[in-house]
């Protein structure tokens, strides 16, 4: 059923997106311009949330994730996030680190999702005014990519299920009441389809950070 609402959603909203873009480029004065924004914001969020379900319906129930893979360079899909990230939040500062050259077999489209998510739940749970480091650092058959956040470490009661469907610290309930609690599991998802593992470091002293390692060439895991 998720599947199918998630599906039947897709096609009203990206109509909603489009539509509210076309206006928002005609003369207006700010008073209507705000509006629009506001509409278009809310319309991507639902989107967000329409590729959450199917990407969870797809990981529960259809074998798993389907990627699409073509060559690419990661680097270049990182940058790109990035800059995003920082557009979405003029406030925060983050800081970018890359070496190695990251040309590979990958779903550009489902990494910049994975990115998004770990990007997402650094802001979230992040120390305010605290900067977010992103890592793309390329080996000889793999590529790890690191976002790392300051702040509160995770405790270990609850990292034991940090990558399992709707599960949330309750200490932070109200802080993540927007959330469907499927961020994590969603990117431990996407780093199997992959062929790739993911792990977390998480103290006082230096802060959170995922790690995502994928192999260049993707296989199909055992």
């Amino acid at each position: 059923m998720l599947g199918i609402v998630g599906h039947d959603l897709r096609s009203p909203t990206a109509a909603i997106i489009t539509t509210t873009g076309m206006l928002a480029r005609r003369p207006m004065d700010e008073t209507m311009r705000r509006p629009f924004k506001r509409i278009e914001r809310s319309a991507r969020r639902v989107e967000h949330l329409v590729q959450v379900l199917m990407d969870f319906t797809q990981a529960q129930l259809g074998g798993g994730i389907q990627l699409e893979p073509v060559r690419g360079d990661l680097q270049a899909l990182v940058a790109s996030t990035v800059e995003k990230a920082r557009a979405a939040h003029p406030g925060r500062e983050v800081r970018l680190i890359q070496c190695g050259d990251a040309l590979g077999d990958w779903d550009p489209e489902r990494l910049e999702r994975l990115l998004n998510h770990l990007l997402d739940n650094a802001f979230t749970h992040g120390a305010p005014h605290t900067p977010i480091d992103v890592l793309c650092r390329a080996s000889r058959k793999t590529v790890l990519l690191g976002v790392r956040n300051q702040g509160a470490p995770i405790p270990p009661e609850v990292r034991a299920t940090l990558f399992e469907p709707i599960r949330r610290d309750s200490r932070v309930e109200k802080t993540v009441r927007h959330s469907l609690g499927l961020s994590l599991y969603l990117v431990r998802e996407l780093t199997r389809a992959h062929g790739g593992c993911i792990r977390v470091s998480s103290d006082a002293r230096h802060g959170t950070t995922f790690y995502v390692s994928v192999p260049r060439t993707r296989h199909v895991p055992a």
